[in-house]
């Protein structure tokens, strides 16, 4: 008996200590200089004692010519807060770094929905290292249409391909399935944009339904239903549902796990009208909070974050391919304040239901490839200290900054036009009195270096700059509720001269 406690025992232990491997996009800035954007898998551990352990494995920054540091070891993190969301920090810490040995250190991580999200500070000598690691999924699983795997109908034996992430009427669910789904709409094809890496694109074809209906060709993200004759009832949809356990041909479910603040969506296409059809084609993407969303929507839905469609623009191309971008709209559904989740992404080759071409032989053709999702860095406003610099300017990299003290990354703060999430990555240099503020979007792919030549004059109040600045009169929130300096979401800052710039944080 002893013994078999004492193996439950190391059991249970065992299980408190294992490891989760997190693949993350990575951003270094070595003494205020970024490196090329590169990606890590990292494991991160919870030990029984309720402390974490962080392992980055074999790290190296910097491109060809980069500097391959080893393991970065960081044990025993004091972390906080519950199952869904951990906060993880220490400050000053003893770290493990394979080529310079023990390093102090600063680590701020936090785990939410199996996602990580981590900075790391190193300090050692004339050595600065600042890290930012994100495991955040923040594009369309299957875009590139590179990856392929076989649908099969509601009778088992009618198959079709489907890309990956993607999906047809070949595995639509609804009453009238059976009907729908006999005919193919999905092809593989070697047809792709000559300006890009491409070897595949997804061919996308109208069909006749009982010689006098269009079945529009249609893919999607999520899952297609075919609930009615009528096609214009919305119950015949596209459809997600973060909780459905349902797998598609290659074990995927049908849902996009992306969780991302986009500022849009990007394509390229090639279409042809069949006879008979002159609209266009059409594209429509919907983030949500995950819970159930279809599209066109049977009622008035609270999970949506935002939405991105075209159904007037993507006329035929006369055999060209064209690249289309999207913007996503946030502001109109800010007050559901829904969570990014999931995304729908539902491609048509009509934009008016049951509109498309019923010739059996002379079908709408709509060929899509390198579907995308963007994120710029493009500020339109900077603020130190809650004083805007009024002559900030996206392409501007290099300001004369007088201050009464040296503002940290939480004292700095960019506004935008979209409502992409930013990260900041600064370094002071003392000997030449400079201070350079890495400005990363969230996918940490893209980045922007502003210099400050810095005069540190205590008899300032707030700061100076090299023209005026406007002061900072209050910070609401999308219900005009004032907010603090941190607050999260979106976040309407208002300056006395009247003039006004929306963020979301």
């Amino acid at each position: 008996m002893k013994k078999l406690f004492t193996l439950v025992l190391a059991c249970v232990m065992s299980l408190a200590a294992m490891a989760e491997e997190y693949t993350c996009g990575l951003a270094v800035v070595l003494n205020g200089q970024p490196s090329p954007y590169d990606q890590i898998t990292i494991s991160c551990t919870k030990n029984a004692n309720g402390k974490y352990d962080i392992l980055l494995p074999d790290f190296y920054f910097g491109g060809e010519d980069g500097i391959h540091v080893g393991d970065i070891e960081i044990n025993d993190i004091d972390a906080t807060g519950d199952d869904e969301i951990t906060e993880i920090s220490a400050k000053n810490k003893d770290v493990k770094v394979g080529l310079f040995g023990t390093m102090p250190a600063d680590i701020e991580a936090t785990l939410k929905d199996n996602d990580l999200q981590l900075q790391l500070h190193l300090v050692a000598a004339d050595i600065d290292v600042k890290v930012a690691l994100t495991s955040t999924s923040t594009q369309i699983y299957g875009g590139d249409f590179e990856d392929w795997h076989i649908a099969t109908a509601s009778n088992g034996t009618t198959t079709s391909d489907e890309p990956n992430g993607w999906h047809s009427f070949m595995s639509c669910t609804g009453a009238f399935a059976s009907i729908v789904d006999k005919t193919p709409h999905i092809f593989i094809s070697d047809d792709v944009p000559a300006e890009t890496e491409s070897t595949k694109s997804v061919k996308i074809v109208s069909s006749s339904v009982f010689g006098s209906i269009s079945a529009n060709g249609t893919i999607t993200t999520g899952r297609m239903k075919a609930g009615a004759m009528s096609a214009a009832d919305p119950n015949n949809c596209a459809f997600l549902d973060i909780t459905k356990t349902d797998e598609d041909g290659n074990g995927d479910l049908f849902a996009n796990n992306m969780k991302g603040t986009p500022a849009s969506i990007s394509m390229w296409y090639k279409f042809k009208n069949g006879k008979g059809n002159t609209k266009p084609a059409s594209l429509r993407a919907v983030i949500t909070d995950g819970t159930y969303y279809q599209d066109p929507a049977d009622a008035e839905y609270k999970n949506v974050v935002a939405v991105a469609e075209d159904n007037t623009n993507l006329t035929a191309t006369d055999g060209e391919w064209k690249y289309v971008t999207i913007p996503f709209d946030y502001l109109s559904y800010v007050e559901n304040e829904a969570e990014a989740k999931a995304i729908l992404v539902t491609i048509s080759t009509c934009a008016e239901p049951g509109g498309g071409s019923i010739d059996a032989t002379d079908v709408d053709e709509l060929y899509v490839d390198e579907v995308t999702l963007n994120y710029p860095v493009e500020p339109i406003g900077l603020t130190i200290f809650n004083t805007d610099i009024k002559d900030f300017s996206a392409d501007k990299y290099e300001y004369d900054l007088t201050v009464n003290k040296l503002p940290m990354a939480d004292d700095i703060d960019f506004s935008f036009d979209d409502f992409c999430t930013n990260v900041i990555l600064t370094y002071y240099d003392d000997k030449a009195k400079k201070l350079f503020v890495n400005l990363y979007n969230e996918e940490l792919t893209e980045s922007r270096t502003y210099t400050f030549n810095v005069t540190i004059d205590t008899a300032v109040k707030g700061i100076t700059s090299d023209a005026a600045n406007r002061t900072i009169t209050g910070r609401y929130n999308a219900n005009g509720q004032k907010v603090g300096n941190n607050a999260k979401g979106l976040v309407i800052t208002r300056f006395a001269d009247g003039t006004a710039v929306k963020s979301m944080k």
